[in-house]
């Protein structure tokens, strides 16, 4: 009996060989406290002072946001998995497996406590710590980060599951590199759904990505992905492939976009690009190429550049059009430098999100080449000035007078009635929902027609926004040779609002529906033009 609670006292300890080995005794495994602290030759990893014989008994141990510091090397003799957003130091130590069956995953990590590998301790990827493994590292779920370290894979380096939601990798100063001899190798691969992003890294730690075989392939890729559900963002980093021969890409299948880095392709490979001609879904707004690249995202083009050594061509954005064969990377540059009278000559497709701003006449030849404005407003003319044919108005529903001499066309009635106080109708309109106002506003039909949404009796409810003691001018007015109408009732003030609302009907409007106007709470309705009873109106 002594002998037994004698035992039961002692710490609990793990025995172990190899990592992932527990010796043969099947014993909880616990941190024991360590003089030799970082130092320390006899574990093989650390959770602050508390030192484990093997890594994956200290991986286990580790709670989320917690480091795990590798203090020695390791050679895995079983999986190594870690299930939850931990960081992983190598601490200048290396990690190795030579089998499939010694694969590296990770899972488990979250956007505030991601799956983390570093080496805190290098100065630059030649002293960082290396994995090499047949595999890599494989992802299988979660958030993941990658920097600072070595990864190295015969037949890929970084793998990422199909998971849902999509796995999330983020990789930032890592070195990673495959070496194959055979087969069709990738330097990062995905099976299905994932959002994988490379960054530039640091000067010291830059990210960089490597493939290289003394033996001609089939083809190679630096990036492979599953269609468009494998998302790849390229913003910077160092990569390069290098093969004895065949086809050479950076990315194969996936939803990639290249906004920066370094690309070197091999000499050898008979064919080599940033993808091959079927992946549509591959976009290159920047970067330097040792080749010319194909894929240019629209709106931008491969130019030759030898600025930077080793390096034969970039990505920019594509001139747009020419004044007096002066370049321009924006419509709106080219209309401000072509001055009053002056001749824009376009070059590209424009597509703009902010407003288009005329301040002089101008000409466009837009030749066979499409201007779209999407914002709103999406074009701003200064009063006197006239809209050049090169620009399509027929989706212009309304025009704001701003008041600042310039005047502002939107394609919706809505927002321009949102933006402005003076607005005027530019085409017949349907609307999806009733128009209310809670400031003044003069609406100008012009002689066109307003008609109400078809699921309601208004095409006004107005009063509707306010609460308080407020003073509120609406008019409706036409200016247009013909009637202006509004095809459904409008509904005039608000029974629980203490506001005082003023509506006026102009001469040459006209209000059809069979209750034309109904006024409810405090309001007052002055009409200039004709209220009219549809009987035909169900």
């Amino acid at each position: 009996m002594a002998l037994i609670l004698m035992f039961s006292l002692l710490p609990t300890i793990a025995l172990a060989g190899e990592d992932g080995e527990d010796g043969g005794i099947s014993v909880l495994a616990a941190g024991v406290e360590c003089a030799q602290g970082d130092a320390c030759t006899t574990h093989a990893a650390a959770i602050g002072r508390l030192h484990y014989n093997s890594l994956a008994e200290a991986v286990d141990a580790a709670a989320e946001g917690q480091t795990v510091t590798l203090l020695q090397d390791v050679n895995l003799s079983a999986p190594l998995m870690i299930n939850q957003g931990i960081v992983l130091d190598l601490h200048g130590n290396d990690i190795s497996g030579v089998t499939y069956q010694t694969a590296f995953s990770l899972s488990g990590g979250t956007a505030d406590y991601p799956v983390t590998i570093t080496d805190d301790l290098a100065a630059s990827h030649t002293d960082a710590g290396q994995i090499s493994t047949v595999s890599g590292i494989t992802v299988q779920s979660g958030y993941v980060r990658l920097e600072k370290v070595n990864i190295s894979g015969s037949s890929c380096g970084v793998s990422v599951m199909s998971a849902s939601p999509a796995p999330v990798v983020d990789i930032d100063g890592a070195n990673i590199e495959t070496t194959s001899l055979v087969g069709y190798p990738a330097v990062i691969s995905a099976s299905g759904a994932a959002d994988i992003t490379i960054l530039p890294g640091t000067d010291a730690f830059p990210t960089t990505i490597s493939l290289s075989s003394m033996n001609s392939l089939s083809y190679a890729c630096i990036l492979s992905g599953s269609y468009a559900s494998s998302k790849f963002n390229i913003q910077g980093g160092l990569v390069s492939l290098d093969i004895a021969g065949g086809s050479a890409y950076i990315s194969m299948g996936g939803t990639s976009n290249i906004y920066g880095g370094k690309f070197q392709v091999s000499n050898g490979s008979s064919d080599k690009n940033v993808a091959n001609a079927s992946d549509w879904n591959t976009n290159v707004y920047g970067g330097f190429f040792n080749f010319q690249p194909d894929h240019a995202a629209s709106g931008y083009t491969a130019v030759p550049d030898t600025s930077v050594s080793g390096y034969s061509y970039t990505v920019r954005k594509a001139p747009v059009a020419q004044v007096n064969s002066t370049d321009y990377y924006t419509l709106q540059e080219a209309i401000d430098a072509a001055g009053e009278g002056g001749i824009v000559t376009l070059k590209n497709n424009v597509t703009m999100e902010t407003a288009l701003s005329l301040s002089q006449n101008v000409t466009i030849e837009k030749g066979n080449y499409t201007i779209t404005l999407n914002g709103s407003p999406a074009l701003k003319a200064a009063e006197g000035v006239t809209i050049p044919t090169a620009i399509d108005q027929t989706g212009f529903k309304a025009m704001v007078d701003t008041g600042t001499g310039m005047n502002a066309y939107y394609k919706d009635l809505m927002a321009a009635i949102s933006a402005g106080s003076h607005v005027k109708l530019l085409q017949n309109i349907q609307l999806q929902t009733p128009i209310d106002k809670g400031s003044d506003l003069v609406l100008d039909l012009n002689g066109h027609s307003i008609t109400a949404p078809k699921n309601s009796d208004y095409a006004f409810m107005l009063g509707t926004q306010l609460s308080n003691e407020e003073t509120v001018e609406i008019s409706i007015v036409n200016t247009g040779e013909d009637a202006g109408t509004v095809l459904g009732g409008i509904q005039l003030g608000n029974t629980t609002a203490k506001a005082a609302y003023t509506l006026n009907i102009g001469k040459n409007v006209v209000v059809k529906d069979r209750a034309p106007l109904f006024v409810i709470g405090k309001a007052t309705a002055n009409i200039y033009g004709t209220l009219q009873v549809d009987s035909n109106d169900p």
